[in-house]
C-alpha cells in the first residue's frame, strides 16, 4: 500500500518547469534551496508543529515521482524546454540525483484529471498541480530572478564603467602627454585652448578650489573632476531608480509595495557593496589605477571619499527602505520589525550603517588636518566594523547562494593587496631595518630639517611642525639641546606613482615659474635642484640626460614665507646661483623689511605681476604652485586668463 506524503512543498512542485530552467543553467535557482532561502530572507518558517516528509520517503512515493514528473513535462514543454532538461531537472528535484527511477519510468500512464486544491496538505494519488498556484508560483520566481539579474548587471556595469572610465580617460592622457610633438599641435589648437580655458583649468565655480570652504567644511573639486563626480553619482541614482516591476498575487510577498521594497532595498545594498570595493581600492596608496593612469593620489583621494559617501547613502536607503517594509499593507508594523529586527543578521546590518554613517561624518577636513593620527584610527577602526557587519548580515542569513558575498570578497582583496604592498615596500626601502635620520631646528621658526648621515646617500625634507607626531618632535626638540642635531630611526615607505602627469608638463617648458607659499617650498626645491643639474649637463659635451626639463633654459622661483630666519635657512643651504636662475622673496611676517635682505622683499606676494612676467609669446611656461589654498585658486585664476589672452602655459598644483 502506497502512504501519502504531507504537501508542505506544494509551491515546490508547482514550480517544477521554471526549476528544470533552475536545474540546467538557465537560471540561478535551486528551487528547494531557493524556497527556503526565500522564506528566510522574510522572517518565514514552516508551520509550527507540521509533521513534514523526508526527501528519502518523497523519492520512492509513486504518486509524488508521476505527479512530479507528468508536472514537468506538461509546463516544460509548454515553455521549450527539452527532455535532456526534463530529465535533469526531475534527477535532482524528484529523486535527489539518483539514478532510478528514471524521469521516463516515472511517468503515468494515464494523464491525471484530478487538479489539487490550493490548499492541499495531502498527495495520495497522481494529480494535476493546482493552476493557480502554479501561476502564483512561477510568476513570483520569475520576477525575484529578474530583479536579481537587474541588481547584478547594474553592479556589474557600475565597476566596469568606473574603473573602465579612469582607465581609458588616464591612459589616454599619458598618450597625448608622451608625444611632443602632439603636444605642440595641441598648444596651437584654438580648440584645444577653449577646452582648457573653459573645462580643464578653471575651478568649478568663479575662481574657487584649493580654499577651503566655510567652516573649514573641505574643498570644491575642479570643474573636470567635479563633472565625473556628478555623473558617477547620477549613475548611481539611476542604477538605484529603474527596472522595478512587481508580480501580484505573489505566494512570498503579501502585497505590490513590500514586494517593490524588496527589491529597492536589494538592489541599493548590492550597490553599497560595490560602491564599498571601489572606495577602498581608490584610497590605497598602492592603487595600480594610479600607475596606469599616472594621476596623483589626491585626485584618486578625491573620489574615494565620493564613493564612500555614496555607499554610505545607498546603505542609509537599504536599511531605511527595508524599515518602512514592514508598514506595508498586509504587515503588522511593528511587531513584524521587531522578530526580524531580533535576528543577529538584521542587527548586524544595522551596526554596519551605522559604521558606514560614522566613519563618513567624522572624515571632516577639521579632523583630518588638526588630529590626522586620532582620524585615522577611527576611520581604519570604523570600516573594519563596517566590513564586518556587512559579512555577518549576509552569510548566517543567505549563505553563499546569491553571490552579494563576492563584493565583500573584492573590498577584502583590495584592502589586503595595499597593505601587502605597504609592508613589501617598508622591507625593501628599508632593506630588513631602519634608516637613520637627523633632526635639527631653524632658529626662528617652526620648521625643521630632517636628513640622513653624511658620506651616504640621502635626502633632505623641511618639516612644519602641526599636530601628531611632528608637533610632538618639535615639542621635544625644544627641551633638550642637541647641539648640531639629533638622530633618530625612521622608516620610509616611499617613492609612490602618480607624478608622471605632473612631470611630463616640464619636458616642453621653455620657462619653468614655481610659485610656493611657506613650507611648500621643499617641494619647489627638487626642481631647482633638477634645473640646475639638466643645465650643467647640457653645458658639456654629452649633453642633457635630464628626463624632466629637457629644453627650460630659464627657472624662476616666486616664494612667500612668514619667517625671515626659514628664508635665509634656504637661501644659505639650498639655492645656487646659476645663469637662468631667478629667485623672488616675499616675507609676510611681523617686523620684516626689505632692508634686512635687498633681494627680499615685505608683504604679499603680487601674484598676478609674477605669472605675468614669466610669460612670453611662443614660449611654453609650466606653472607649478605649491602653497595655500588661496594662492594657488589665484595662480589659476592667472592662468585661464593668460591662456585666454593667447600664452602656452601649463599649470600644476600642490598643496602644502
Amino acid at each position: 500500500m502506497q502512504t501519502a506524503i504531507i504537501l508542505s512543498f506544494l509551491p515546490l512542485l508547482s514550480f517544477t518547469h521554471y526549476a528544470s530552467a533552475a536545474s540546467n543553467g538557465i537560471v540561478g535557482f535551486d528551487t528547494n534551496t531557493s524556497s527556503s532561502m526565500m522564506r528566510k530572507r522574510h522572517g518565514e518558517e514552516d508551520m509550527a508543529g507540521m509533521p513534514t516528509t523526508s526527501d528519502d520517503c518523497r523519492a520512492s512515493n509513486l504518486p509524488w515521482l508521476e505527479t512530479m514528473a507528468y508536472c514537468i513535462q506538461q509546463n516544460c514543454d509548454a515553455v521549450g524546454f527539452g527532455t535532456s532538461k526534463q530529465v535533469s531537472c526531475f534527477s535532482k528535484q524528484a529523486v535527489l540525483g539518483a539514478t532510478e527511477p528514471t524521469f521516463q519510468e516515472s511517468l503515468p500512464n494515464m494523464a491525471p484529471t484530478v487538479e489539487l486544491a490550493s490548499d492541499a496538505l495531502w498527495l495520495n494519488s497522481t494529480s494535476l498541480v493546482n493552476g493557480e498556484l502554479y501561476y502564483n508560483t512561477y510568476g513570483t520566481y520569475a520576477e525575484f530572478e529578474r530583479s536579481e539579474v537587474f541588481h547584478t548587471t547594474y553592479s556589474v556595469a557600475l565597476i566596469i564603467l568606473v574603473i573602465g572610465i579612469f582607465l581609458a580617460c588616464g591612459i589616454t592622457n599619458q598618450l597625448l602627454t608622451s608625444s611632443p610633438g602632439f603636444q605642440k599641435q595641441l598648444q596651437s589648437s584654438g580648440l584645444w585652448s577653449k577646452l582648457r580655458q573653459h573645462l580643464l583649468l578653471p575651478a568649478l565655480v568663479g575662481s574657487w578650489h584649493l580654499q577651503t570652504l566655510p567652516g573649514h567644511a573641505g574643498y570644491v573639486p575642479g570643474r573636470m573632476l567635479s563633472i565625473n563626480i556628478g555623473l558617477y553619482v547620477i549613475l548611481n541614482i539611476i542604477f538605484s531608480s529603474v527596472s522595478f516591476s512587481t508580480f501580484q498575487p505573489n505566494v512570498f510577498f503579501l502585497s505590490w509595495q513590500f514586494e517593490i521594497c524588496e527589491y529597492v532595498g536589494n538592489r541599493t545594498g548590492i550597490l553599497s557593496l560595490v560602491n564599498t570595493a571601489i572606495a577602498i581600492l581608490f584610497a590605497g596608496r598602492n592603487n595600480l589605477l594610479i600607475n596606469l593612469t599616472g594621476w596623483s593620489q589626491t585626485t584618486f583621494l578625491t573620489f574615494h571619499r565620493w564613493s564612500a559617501r555614496v555607499a554610505t547613502v545607498q546603505a542609509i536607503v537599504h536599511s531605511v527602505i527595508y524599515t518602512l517594509a514592514y508598514w506595508e499593507p498586509g504587515y503588522t508594523g511593528a511587531a513584524a520589525y521587531a522578530a526580524q529586527a531580533a535576528m543577529p543578521f538584521y542587527w548586524w546590518g544595522i551596526i554596519a550603517t551605522i559604521a558606514y554613517a560614522l566613519a563618513t561624518s567624522l572624515a571632516i577636513l577639521p579632523l583630518r588636518s588638526k588630529a590626522y593620527d586620532t582620524f585615522l584610527l577611527i576611520h581604519i577602526g570604523l570600516a573594519i566594523l563596517a566590513l564586518i557587519g556587512c559579512w555577518y548580515h549576509l552569510i548566517p542569513h543567505f549563505g553563499f547562494d546569491y553571490g552579494y558575498q563576492i563584493w565583500l570578497y573584492l573590498a577584502f582583496a583590495f584592502w589586503s593587496a595595499d597593505r601587502l604592498a605597504r609592508l613589501v615596500r617598508l622591507v625593501y626601502y628599508n632593506h630588513f631595518g631602519s634608516s637613520e635620520a637627523i633632526v635639527e631646528t631653524v632658529q626662528g621658526c617652526d620648521r625643521f630639517p630632517t636628513r640622513k648621515p653624511k658620506k651616504r646617500a640621502s635626502i633632505q625634507f623641511l618639516v612644519r611642525g602641526q599636530a601628531g607626531m611632528t608637533a610632538d618632535l618639535r615639542e621635544h626638540m625644544s627641551l633638550y639641546s642637541y647641539g648640531s642635531g639629533m638622530g633618530i630611526s625612521v622608516y620610509t615607505e616611499g617613492p609612490y606613482a602618480g607624478h608622471r602627469s605632473t612631470l611630463q608638463p616640464f619636458q616642453l617648458a621653455d620657462t619653468v615659474l614655481c610659485l610656493v607659499g611657506g613650507i611648500g617650498i621643499t617641494y619647489a626645491l627638487g626642481f631647482v635642484q633638477e634645473f640646475v643639474s639638466a643645465n650643467s649637463q647640457r653645458d658639456t659635451e654629452a649633453g642633457s640626460k635630464s628626463k624632466v626639463m629637457r629644453k627650460a633654459k630659464r627657472f624662476l622661483l616666486a616664494w612667500s614665507a612668514k619667517e625671515m630666519a626659514l628664508i635665509e635657512y634656504v637661501k644659505q643651504n639650498f639655492l645656487v646661483d646659476y645663469e637662468g636662475m631667478e629667485y623672488l622673496f616675499w616675507c609676510t611676517g611681523e617686523g620684516s623689511s626689505a632692508g634686512k635682505a635687498a633681494t627680499i622683499t615685505a608683504g604679499r606676494m603680487d601674484i598676478t605681476s609674477v605669472i605675468r612676467s614669466s610669460v612670453e609669446v611662443g614660449h611654453q611656461t609650466t606653472i607649478l604652485t605649491c602653497g595655500p589654498g588661496s594662492m594657488a585658486d589665484e595662480a589659476r585664476q592667472q592662468v585661464v586668463n593668460c591662456v585666454r589672452d593667447g600664452f602656452k602655459l601649463h599649470y600644476n598644483f600642490e598643496l602644502s
